[in-house]
């Protein structure tokens, strides 16, 4: 059994101070190689269009996925600082983690050998060469831990429902679930976020009954559900209400429900100088 437990302590603080030095560092050296033309890997992002404060949701954690997915993809520069819209800042190069990320090595080898007054290492086409190779593994690698973590949470309420069917008790696979986001204008697919288990996924919520029949769930409002079966093959979960809990075979690998598999993210746009074009 893993119990989760929120840690609010001043190590929570530090961990701030420390993020917004890195983020404060990386705009610093964004701005020195701007002013000296040094060919580096800035980084940005657009400016995205976002609801209005009407139509988000109150509830924080629905708000910040209605958000995220109106984020635009990242841009990549390797003349000129660009705008980044998230962070809030004219220029970003990431430059704090030189031991694990290869781009941030990379902005070490220029910026030390500008100061030393050395030759440049890498020019900008060279750059653009390596951060391509770089930013293909780390998608690759990004994409297989997003997968990896997809897995295991569907494979864990696989357990918990396998588990209740053979207690034969639902409470093992009930657990409160909070709808975030309808995928669509009708209907009850939904992300749902299971805070027992730091989960999100994507399922089909049952509509309401009795009074509030054909009535989906409110965005924030957290359900006890029942898990009656999962894939993690497939990526779906199925629930419903406890009181409409029975025993039920496991998937036989249908896949029709295409919603439940999240869309691959879109590869960043990499801006060179009009030479390179």
């Amino acid at each position: 059994v893993v119990t989760l437990q929120r840690i609010e302590s001043s190590s929570m603080l530090a961990r701030e101070m420390v993020k917004e030095m890195m983020v404060l560092t990386g705009e610093t050296i964004a701005m020195y190689g701007a002013k000296n033309k040094i060919p580096l890997a800035f980084r940005g992002q657009d400016t995205p269009t976002l609801p209005s404060e009407s139509e988000l949701p109150s509830h924080p954690h629905a708000r910040a996925v209605v958000m995220r997915r109106c984020m635009t993809r990242a841009k990549l520069s390797v003349t000129d600082p660009i705008n980044h819209a998230s962070l809030g800042l004219p220029g970003y190069v990431q430059f704090t983690s030189p031991i694990r990320r290869y781009s941030d090595l990379l902005a070490h080898y220029q910026i030390k050998a500008f100061l030393r007054d050395e030759e440049i290492p890498f020019t900008d086409k060279n750059i653009s060469l390596r951060l391509g190779e770089s930013d293909d593994s780390v998608r690759d690698r990004n994409k297989a831990g997003r997968e990896s973590d997809t897995y295991w949470v569907h494979e864990f309420f696989r357990r918990r429902a396998a588990e209740a069917v053979a207690n034969g008790d639902a409470t093992i696979a009930t657990f409160n679930l909070t709808p975030l986001l309808y995928l669509r204008d009708t209907g009850t697919i939904a992300v749902v976020c299971c805070e027992e288990v730091g989960a999100e996924f994507v399922t089909r919520i049952p509509e309401m009954s009795g009074d509030g029949k054909g009535v989906r769930p409110p965005i924030g409002e957290s359900i006890e559900l029942t898990i009656e079966r999962a894939c993690p093959i497939d990526k779906k979960i199925d629930v419903v209400f406890p009181s409409e809990w029975k025993v039920v075979a496991e998937y036989d690998g249908d896949d029709s429900d295409k919603e439940n598999v999240s869309p691959e993210p879109p590869k960043p746009e990499l801006v060179t100088s009009d030479n390179e074009k």
